[in-house]
């Protein structure tokens, strides 16, 4: 049943990143800069995190990977651009369909959340603190790929992956 469960699982995932990689094509819309950074900033900060767990500094990861900072923004941008795209385009899904995060789904997120840290729903709710924002964005982000998930016109391509056909 697990296994069924990972599985199908797995199958939405890929479902909803073929619709993401054909909307990402589709929609042209604007990206603001001031966003864009923000992400940057942001995947820069946790290539850090990664670099400190190894043992080392971002200033020693860059030394020896022989790139600059400027050289990591760049390589870092246009996957920035593709995350800011693709949130946009979620969220706006979501407004169109009037998705909101329930309080039920909050509360069920934040005791998934305290499960997984092993804290209890109320110091977990604490930690989120003015992030609780940023969770039920996620929430409604989840909500909206689901929308385009069941939504979607599904053909079965090479070795059984499945695409959204564009119809």
């Amino acid at each position: 049943k697990r296994l069924e469960a990972f599985a199908s699982g797995r199958r939405r995932r890929t479902i909803g990143n073929a619709i993401m990689a054909k909307l990402l094509v589709a929609i042209d819309v604007p990206l603001p800069q001031g966003l864009v950074d923000r992400e940057v900033d942001s995947m820069i900060a946790e290539t850090a995190q990664r670099a400190r767990r190894a043992g080392v500094s971002l200033e020693e990861y860059l030394k020896e990977t022989e790139t600059t900072d400027e050289q990591l923004r760049e390589r870092y941008a246009e996957d920035a651009r593709t995350q800011v795209k693709g949130t946009l385009v979620l969220e706006a899904v979501a407004k169109a369909e009037n998705l909101e995060a329930s309080p039920a789904e909050i509360r069920s997120e934040i005791e998934s959340l305290a499960r997984s840290y092993g804290q209890t729903p109320e110091r977990m709710r604490q930690a989120l603190g003015s992030n609780l924002g940023s969770l039920k964005e996620g929430i409604v982000r989840g909500k909206a790929m689901d929308f385009l998930i069941e939504h979607a016109v599904v053909e079965a391509a090479a070795e059984g992956e499945a695409t959204p056909n564009g119809r």
